[in-house]
């Protein structure tokens, strides 16, 4: 005969390992989603040090440009 209900130290037993795998599959989630975070904010910074770099080039060219309008002036 087939018993068809769990005395209680089966049902821990049965129970702990269905525990243990929701247990796994958040801190599967967790981590997936700090990932991603991190990556978005990465990005963002990235995009942040790129436009800087961007701007100072400008400045640098912009500099170049006045100083050498401006020698010319001198030079006439």
């Amino acid at each position: 005969e087939i018993r068809l209900s769990l005395v209680g130290s089966e049902m821990c037993i049965r129970d702990r390992y269905r525990v243990n795998q929701i247990v796994e599959e958040d801190e599967r989630r967790k981590n997936e989603e700090m990932r991603r975070k991190a990556t978005e904010e990465g990005m963002k910074e990235g995009m942040k040090k790129r436009k800087v770099r961007r701007n100072e080039r400008g400045n640098k060219r912009r500099k170049k440009e006045r100083d050498g309008e401006r020698r010319a002036k001198e030079a006439n």
